[in-house]
């Protein structure tokens, strides 16, 4: 007697259906699943070590040394010295660095040692923060939290360092290490939290695995150590800022999968939606640029609710094409659920986003609302940096842009550029150029900057188009070939034999799949590869730069590893076929 499905079952959970006639193959797609949970933890595992042995919980990156001296005093200044609102206080920062964080020599030479080494020396940053934790000083009183009495805010950075710092240490210590320990914490998390919304489908876990895998061969690369060029600095850490959105990719992952492959609509489901959004909404705030993920996962959304749309008209289900003011009329209960289950990721994303945004909005400190900075990274400045791509800039506007009676270049020229528009226009009222020390504020920089690059674009717009769509363009793909070289040149062999295992066995087990699940993993990777070139649009919209480009290298790593599992794939299917038709003739012979 053959048992009987019922409707309530799990649809993606096919091996129960095998179930009703095969035993045995759903034993054994059962252990399968229980043996690729236990190849994702030694996969993370491996990942969690080859960070241990590149000692990324010891080092602070010099790129991102500015970052965490403002986010460690920011969070000292909080939890210390009570000063509230992703403010910090002077002095805090001063002790930092007169214990070794910085990169002054006359500093470093009475610790003994010199600038980069300082940054590789867990003691001397964490005998800096114990210091900077046991000051003997008071707080001003709200009303005279302003500069001229020593308290800051972000100087253009992003104020999710300060959270990040803060939670670090308070679940694991005010070290240095802590850091690393909440990456590895959140980064398993997330892993947990797909495994549970998607523990039936295989082959998401499948991708997911291979998610620790290249991550476990970035780790183990020279990328963490190598320049390229003089102006860049190497990423030496995963806790860098701008690696720390490694964090975002399990979530993207899942949201991705709950849009190809819907799961139920459950209250539990969207628990785990949520989480991964609060994560990711971690990651957004600790590095914008991150934004990219929140860009793809709206555009894969819009054209899966057009994709179902279509098919909806295909299959007769809706017999004309309606105006959309009479559309939601004429659908029926399960296109709405249908619609529904592809837009709860985005729908639910945006929520917890809007609601983050609302609880940080009401945590700042009043620095931030009086027009002395900006509650982000500043964009228009880096955006404003990045017309320094177009090799004409230096002969073109060289001249136009001096400081110091030299042309400014770098950080600088943001800045040069700000009063080259104020040369020629006059300055906006209720803007405050310069605060009570004479610096200028960081609000001013980001309002004129704005400015000055749109009055540039519109005098020059052959100079931004070929800024735009050849110069960046062209060093992008230079970049991008640099760093793979370095990447498979550099990767030990004992990863490249991890990569052609997984690269054979999931393959072979792909090969095996029935139609529905051969699309559906498809589909998966597709929308993977489609972020490559999302990925890539802060680097358009900003800066060109190795340090800066970790999202668009590990996607390369990410969709390369899976682009070869489905080749191999492919390969055996093929074989298969041809096998069983070369055998059907020689019987039939």
């Amino acid at each position: 007697m053959h048992q009987i499905v019922t409707r309530s079952q799990r649809r993606d959970a096919h091996y129960f259906e095998l179930a009703t006639h095969f035993p045995g193959v759903a034993r054994r797609v059962l252990t399968d699943r229980s043996r690729l949970s236990i190849l994702i933890v030694l996969a993370a595992g491996a990942m969690i070590h080859a960070g241990l042995q590149q000692k990324f919980d010891q080092q602070i990156s010099t790129g991102s040394l500015g970052r965490y001296v403002y986010g460690i005093a920011a969070a000292l200044s909080d939890e210390a010295y009570g000063l509230r609102g992703y403010a910090y206080y002077e002095p805090v920062e001063a002790a930092l660095q007169k214990a070794g964080l910085t990169a002054d020599p006359v500093i470093l030479n009475k610790h003994g040692t010199h600038y980069p080494d300082n940054l590789r020396d867990p003691n001397l940053i964490n005998g800096a923060i114990r210091d900077a934790a046991r000051l003997q000083i008071t707080i001003p009183p709200l009303e005279r939290q302003l500069p001229e009495y020593n308290v800051r805010a972000a100087p253009g950075e992003d104020l999710g360092i300060v959270d990040l710092v803060k939670l670090s240490f308070m679940l694991f210590g005010q070290r240095i290490e802590s850091v690393y320990r909440f990456f590895c914490a959140v980064f398993l998390a997330s892993m947990l939290l797909f495994w549970l919304a998607f523990r039936n489908y295989l082959e998401g876990l499948k991708v997911l695995c291979c998610v620790c895998v290249a991550s476990t061969a970035i780790f183990a690369s020279p990328l963490f150590t190598l320049t390229y060029s003089s102006d860049s600095t190497s990423w030496m850490t995963v806790i860098d800022p701008r690696v720390l959105t490694l964090l975002g990719f399990v979530p993207l992952l899942h949201l991705l999968a709950a849009i190809i492959r819907p799961t139920s609509t459950g209250f539990g489901q969207s628990l785990l939606i949520m989480a991964q959004a609060a994560i990711l909404f971690l990651v957004v705030q600790i590095r914008a640029s991150a934004y990219w993920m929140l860009i793809a996962l709206a555009v894969i959304t819009l054209v899966a609710l057009a994709i179902h749309s279509r098919d909806k008209y295909r299959d007769g289900s809706i017999r004309d094409r309606p105006l959309l003011s009479n559309r939601f009329r004429r659908m029926s209960l399960a296109q709405i659920v249908g619609t529904a289950r592809i837009s709860r990721p985005l729908l639910l994303v945006a929520a917890v986003f809007l609601t983050g945004s609302l609880y940080m909005v009401a945590r700042m400190h009043p620095l931030y609302t009086s027009g002395y900075s900006v509650p982000r990274h500043a964009f228009w400045h880096d955006v404003y940096y990045g017309l320094q791509s177009n090799p004409d800039w230096a002969p073109k506007f060289g001249p136009s842009h001096m400081i110091g009676g030299v042309p400014a270049s770098g950080d600088a020229q943001p800045v040069a550029g700000l009063y080259r528009y104020l040369a020629t226009h006059p300055s906006h009222p209720g803007i405050t150029l310069h605060d009570a020390t004479g610096s200028l504020t960081w609000g001013a920089i980001e309002h004129y900057v704005y400015y000055a690059f749109w009055d540039l674009v519109i005098q020059h717009p052959r100079f931004a188009l070929k800024t735009y769509f050849v110069s960046k363009p062209a060093q992008l793909a230079c970049y991008m070939w640099a760093m793979a070289r370095t990447f498979t040149m550099g990767v030990p062999k004992i990863i490249w034999i991890f990569f052609f295992g997984i690269v054979v066995s999931f393959g072979i087990s792909f090969a095996q799949l029935e139609k529905g699940q051969w699309q559906s993993i498809f589909r998966l990777v597709g929308l993977l590869a489609l972020c490559v070139p999302v990925s890539t649009i802060p680097n358009i919209a900003t800066v060109v730069s190795p340090p800066v480009m970790f999202d668009t290298i590990f996607m390369v790593v990410l969709v390369s590893l899976l682009l070869a599992i489905l080749s191999t794939a492919m390969l055996v299917r093929s074989t298969v076929f041809t096998v069983r038709k070369i055998r059907a003739a020689r019987s039939q012979g």
